[in-house]
């Protein structure tokens, strides 16, 4: 029984630092897709204006 015990207690880090480590990528991702979006926006902004006209 006291086998298990530890077994129960491995399997339950496990789980714990896996939803961590979701959480941190997730995170990140937002974070990233925010900063490509305001890049996005810069770019988009400075083409609209200077565009050439013929």
């Amino acid at each position: 029984m006291k086998n298990l015990n530890y077994l129960l207690a491995a399997n339950l880090i496990v789980w714990i630092v896996f939803f961590a480590y979701h959480f941190s990528l997730s995170r990140r991702n937002s974070h990233l897709q925010k900063e490509i979006n305001l890049v996005r926006a810069k770019l988009e902004s400075k083409e609209s204006p200077s565009a050439p006209s013929k």
